[in-house]
């Protein structure tokens, strides 16, 4: 009971907060909470995620089995098409996504030079000796290092 009283003693001394350190115990008890929660977070929760959907869309397609539907004639006029409406569909959402792709590229290669334009003042601010890490100022590699 001494051996406890006097380990709590040295941390009120001085006015300062010591810092207590854990026990190994304390420690692996700690290290496998986080565990538990970072499984349950990264894996657990997506899986049940997957299976609720899953499930309700089964529950879905089995009350609409062996019935004619418009989904079902929605489907059959978009791939059975003698016109070729499904092929003309396809092409157009494919051209409307590779231009968007682009615009959005190019986007973000614009707002990260703004935005490390910005970053390199603050950094330049806080540490005037740093150095740079040789990228190109919208976040690309240097052609340099590609070789």
């Amino acid at each position: 009971m001494d051996d406890e009283a006097t380990a709590i003693e040295p941390a009120v001394t001085k006015g300062k907060k010591a810092i207590v350190k854990p026990t190994e115990r304390e420690d692996l008890t700690f290290n496998f909470l986080r565990f538990v929660l970072t499984f349950s977070e990264r894996v657990i929760r997506p899986l049940g995620f997957v299976w609720l959907v899953g499930y309700f869309l089964a529950d879905i397609f089995s009350s609409l089995a062996g019935k004619t539907t418009v989904a079902n004639f929605l489907v059959e006029w978009f791939t059975e098409s003698p016109s070729g409406v499904s092929f003309t569909i396809n092409l157009g959402l494919t051209i409307v996504a590779v231009l968007w792709a682009i615009k959005e590229r190019r986007h973000r290669l614009k707002k990260v030079e703004i935005l490390g334009n910005r970053i390199s003042h603050l950094e330049a601010q806080r540490d005037p000796n740093r150095t740079t890490s040789g990228l190109l100022t919208n976040g690309q590699t240097h052609p340099v290092d590609r070789t």
